[in-house]
Formats: structure tokens, sequence, C-alpha cells
């Protein structure tokens, strides 16, 4: 007998994958620890220098692009 997924459950599995780096085989370092039979973890990521520095410029260039919006909000431009 299957088991039906709720909404929520099949959400969350999204979420996971987008999270997670969107499937298994690609070219990031976190991965080549499940070759060897590791199961992923959700704090994984954080363990990399790469993927550290490079979400802490991207959140810094959204936080920038969305600060200078923010300033003009509500001005009249022609």
């Amino acid at each position: 007998m299957t088991k039906k997924t709720t909404c929520f459950e099949k959400f969350k599995q999204y979420v996971w994958l987008f999270w997670d780096g969107l499937g298994f085989f690609g070219a990031s370092e976190l991965k080549l620890e499940r070759l060897q039979g590791k199961t992923p973890r959700w704090h994984d990521p954080f363990r990399s220098k790469t993927w550290m520095v490079i979400s802490i410029m991207m959140t810094s260039l959204t936080i920038a692009v969305l600060a200078n919006g923010f300033s003009t909000l509500g001005s009249i431009k022609s």
C-alpha cells in the first residue's frame, strides 16, 4: 500500500531540493561525501567556504539593491 503525500510534504521536498542544490550530480564539493554513504544534512552548505562567500556576496548585493530602491519609494521621477 502506498502512502499519499500531502501538499505540505511535497512543498518540503521542493524546498529541500532548492536548498540542497537541485539534484545529486553537480560540481559542488558538498555532495562528494554522499558517494561515501553519508546522508545530507540541512547545515552542510555552511561548512563550505566557497558557498559562504558567494552567499554573503549575493545577500549583500540584494540588500544594497533593495535599500537603493526603498530610498526612492514614493518620489515622483519624470
